[in-house]
């Protein structure tokens, strides 16, 4: 996780749950909060100022007894904290995105305009969501949609330049990458063309606002409801995987994958049938 200095992240006002939430400790009210973690430990501490008393709570992650409600209230205090700050950064994109108030997002999440982005809408996430992934546009085109009640796990990327849908309940590991167009031609020209252009303005707006996209194609990606797919898996352009299909870790998907079934392999092929289906 790494570690990193501790910063007054927001100011809390005296709310009944904020108070709730923290009337075990020795302050009267929550007013700031410091916060840091280290991996080495690992340990958390979180500093809270009431009116002039300083309670500092830490605790090995380690300790798990079920009577530390100090260290659970620090937890939802942490992941509170973390997903208001990332949703004041997203404010920043303004309609081009729009994320449900249910929906957590993680300390990873981010969403990058390579390009400049149009007067429109980006993303759409739904309800109850849990995700730690980045959502990346390397042209003013493309479009990215989850449904409700996803995962996304740290280390996941979509890159959209057509369009990219998922739908509701899908669980997604750890390092998935969902890339909806090829990057590059296949023509050595004019990829050392779009060498040329990177080395003339890598870092300036130009670099992906005016890339040439010639030669380069994009198809939209679907995945359906109740999908799971695997750690470090890779699903390629123009690909639907079926409602509940299972994608095994590290697999390369490039062809179309039936409802209910298990894929698994570079390229992934059908290795089982998902039998257990529970109901409605």
């Amino acid at each position: 996780m790494g570690s990193f200095p501790a910063v007054r992240l927001m100011h809390l006002p005296d709310t009944p749950d904020n108070v709730a939430n923290f009337a075990h400790l020795p302050s009267p009210t929550c007013r700031r909060v410091w916060f840091s973690i280290s991996a080495a430990g690992p340990s958390m501490r979180v500093g809270l100022t009431g009116s002039n008393t300083l309670v500092r709570a830490s605790r090995k992650l380690s300790d798990k007894r079920p009577e530390d409600q100090g260290l659970n209230a620090v937890r939802r205090l942490f992941h509170s904290l973390v997903n208001g700050f990332q949703r004041h950064r997203i404010r920043s994109h303004g309609d081009t995105v729009s994320i449900d108030a249910t929906t957590r997002l993680l300390r990873r999440f981010q969403i990058r305009f390579h390009a400049r982005p149009d007067a429109r809408r980006y993303v759409t996430i739904g309800k109850e969501c849990l995700l730690n992934a980045s959502l990346v546009f390397e042209a003013s085109t493309g479009s990215i949609v989850i449904g409700d009640r996803c995962y996304m796990g740290v280390g996941t990327s979509i890159i959209s330049r057509d369009a990219v849908l998922i739908g509701n309940d899908v669980t997604i590991a750890w390092g998935v990458t969902i890339y909806d167009h090829n990057s590059h031609s296949t023509d050595w020209k004019q990829r050392a063309k779009v060498v040329r252009h990177f080395y003339e303005f890598y870092g300036t707006e130009k670099c992906f606002s005016e890339l040439d996209w010639t030669g380069v194609k994009a198809a939209q990606i679907k995945i359906c409801n109740r999908v799971w797919i695997g750690f470090d898996a890779v699903i390629l352009k123009g690909v639907t995987i079926g409602e509940g299909a299972i994608v095994g870790a590290r697999s390369v998907v490039t062809k179309d994958v039936e409802p209910y079934t298990i894929v698994a392999g570079n390229p992934a092929a059908v290795i089982g049938k998902v039998s257990d289906v529970s109901p409605e």
